[in-house]
């Protein structure tokens, strides 16, 4: 509700600066009521979902959080090509 509120009145960046400052973000209740397109949620890694619970030390902790994550959601591959350098690469500075 908050982002909605914040994205309305054109505070958003601010919103997303002041979250991204705190060192843990507990989101409680969530989705208690469908999402909305604005509410989705995304998330990226360069790690395949089966390494992901190699990354959480608590396996309990892990199967919580990664069976809420990975059911019933779409999973979107990308590809590097070897032929081309990474995004990284290519617009890396170089002094």
């Amino acid at each position: 509700e908050e982002l909605i509120l914040a994205r309305s009145e054109g505070k958003f960046l601010k919103f997303k600066k002041d979250i991204a400052k705190v060192d843990l973000l507990i989101i409680d209740d969530w989705m208690l009521v469908k999402l909305t397109e604005e509410e989705s949620t995304m998330f990226c890694s360069q790690f395949a979902p089966p390494g992901w619970h190699l990354r959480i030390p608590e396996e309990i902790i892990a199967d919580a959080i990664l069976d809420r994550i990975v059911y019933d959601s779409y999973e979107i591959h990308l590809k590097s090509s070897t032929e081309s350098p990474s995004m990284r690469q290519k617009y890396a500075f170089t002094p």
